[in-house]
């Protein structure tokens, strides 16, 4: 998990390490001289605790339960983490750049797939989630989508119109006319983008 955060960490459009992660925090909090101190202070000698006693003597501090709580969800008998979360930020992704926030989404998918826990079965152990991937997403396969629909919807007009015409030269009329209206509704949806983004700004 810790190589999985530091290689989305890397990525140009993030540039930074999580501010809060707690599988580097408690590593280091464990083997810093002020929780070596304060397990003497309490007769503990925190280096022979197992993974899970660790956690449970570092959760029971407030300061470190306030921030590291929320993101550790452990089993009630065992102990054991279950799931757990980190926070990473797209500071550096162009907002009005629709190919960069492809890129961000496709870089980030190629990050989690190559994970090797990730490829043992069908469900991902590591993955990130943000709101935003659903517009990327739609954004990354609208433009296939768009030229599949109207290249099945312009033969299909037209094998309709050969079909229910009783004579073949109308579809010498109709395919024209039904480029043309799929060229006026791509310049209509343009400009309805364009005035819409001119408002936002």
């Amino acid at each position: 998990m810790a190589n999985y955060v530091q290689e989305l960490s890397e990525m140009p459009q993030i540039g930074e390490t999580a501010p809060f992660f707690w599988a580097r925090d408690f590593d280091q909090i464990a083997t810093s001289e002020l929780a070596l101190q304060f397990g003497e202070n309490l007769g503990i000698d925190i280096a022979n605790l197992t993974f899970n006693e660790q956690l449970d003597l570092a959760l029971g501090l407030p300061p470190i339960r306030n921030i590291y709580a929320q993101d550790i969800v452990r089993d009630e008998v065992s102990g054991n983490i279950t799931a757990s979360r980190t926070n990473l930020f797209l500071r550096k992704v162009d907002m009005y750049d629709i190919q960069d926030q492809i890129a961000t989404l496709q870089l980030q998918r190629d990050i989690t797939l190559s994970q090797p826990i990730n490829q043992i079965g069908d469900e991902l152990a590591f993955f990130t989630f943000d709101d935003m991937y659903f517009f990327w997403e739609l954004y990354s396969t609208v433009v296939d989508e768009l030229i599949f629909s109207t290249a099945t919807c312009v033969v299909v007009v037209t094998g309709v119109t050969f079909v229910m015409i009783p004579h073949w030269s109308a579809v010498a009329f109709v395919l024209p006319l039904i480029i043309m209206l799929y060229f006026d509704l791509l310049g209509t949806s343009a400009n309805v983008n364009m005035k819409s983004q001119c408002l936002a700004l």
